[in-house]
Order: structure tokens, then C-alpha cells, then sequence
């Protein structure tokens, strides 16, 4: 719903004000579209006092929202989709973090309680009582949900590889006129 807004909006400026800096309606149906749907994104959909039971007899229904959003091949003929396991990506960060230089995997630079998470929901990162860590490039987490610049340098890395991507398409695939 944000981007259909978003879309609406951008597309209404073009037309108002002839603004050259906006993407007309050609350039929406051009571009480039990357979904990258994390933990929290799912997390945050779910009520705080839902019981695992609960939680879990939702979960199909969270998928088949994500299916509708990303419509199968045969709807979007034009389209070229691949698919880049994030999962493997990020996890193979978090599992050998010593081979990538990293120290305490799980922990958070910014938080609040210390080892081994130093995250707790009522003292995030920004809130009174938070600290931050002297050296943020030695974390995966920056906050406890999003990753440090250095984590996300790693993972563009590996995205850019197409080792992790079904079909394996470079993006300059993507780049023709």
C-alpha cells in the first residue's frame, strides 16, 4: 500500500508541476523493483500478546500475502524475477562471523543489558539508557534488528555475486537500454 501511494503521488507531481526529477509513469513500469522482506518486517505483523500457538496458525496467512505481493512468472510475463537467498547469505555471516572478523555474532552495538544480546526491547537504541559500542565494524547488529554498514557491505557483496540467486543474472542484465 505504501508504494501504490507512493506511486500515486509521485505520478500526480509529474503531471502538477512537470517535475523532471520524478519517475513518470514509463519509468515505474522500467524500473528496477527489489523486495527484501526480514524478520521484523513478519515480527511486526504479528500482536505482542499472541501465543506461539497463535502466532504459528498465522503464519500461512502472512505467506500468502507475500505471494499475492509478488505475483508468480505466468502473471508478470514481462518480467524477469530472481530470487537471492538471503536466508544463507546472512545466516553463513552470523555462523563463521570469526572468518569475516566479527566478534560476539549475536550481539547488538547500540542496546542496552550487556552480553550476551545487549538488546532489550524497552531500552532500544536511541531510548534513555542505551549505549553504543566503541567499535561498530566488529558487530553483525547494529541495533539488535538492522544490520552495521559493514554486515550490509558483506551481504551487497554476496547478492552481487549471484552465488546466491536463482537464475544466477548479474545486474547489469537488468541495465539494457
Amino acid at each position: 500500500m505504501q508504494f501504490l501511494h507512493f506511486k500515486a503521488r509521485s505520478l500526480e507531481l509529474v503531471h502538477a508541476a512537470g517535475s523532471r526529477n520524478l519517475i513518470n509513469e514509463q519509468g515505474f513500469r522500467n524500473a528496477l523493483y527489489i523486495i527484501d522482506i526480514g524478520q521484523n518486517d513478519i515480527a511486526d505483523s504479528f500482536d505482542k500478546n499472541l501465543s506461539y500457538a497463535q502466532v504459528t496458525k498465522t503464519i500461512p496467512s502472512v505467506v500468502a500475502e507475500i505471494n499475492n505481493a509478488v505475483k508468480l512468472r505466468s502473471e508478470l510475463v514481462d518480467a524477469t524475477i530472481v530470487y537471492v537467498d538471503i536466508y544463507a547469505i546472512k545466516y553463513d555471516l552470523i555462523a563463521n562471523s570469526s572468518k569475516y572478523g566479527f566478534s560476539s555474532p549475536l550481539m547488538a552495538c547500540c542496546g542496552s543489558g550487556g552480553p550476551p544480546y545487549n538488546y532489550n526491547i524497552r531500552v532500544t537504541c536511541g531510548q534513555p539508557g542505551y549505549q553504543v559500542c566503541d567499535e561498530g565494524s566488529r558487530f553483525v547488529s547494529w541495533d539488535g534488528i538492522h544490520y552495521t554498514e559493514r554486515a550490509n557491505s558483506i551481504v551487497a557483496s554476496r547478492v552481487l555475486s549471484t552465488a546466491y540467486s536463482t537464475p544466477r543474472t548479474t545486474f547489469d542484465f537488468f541495465c539494457r537500454n
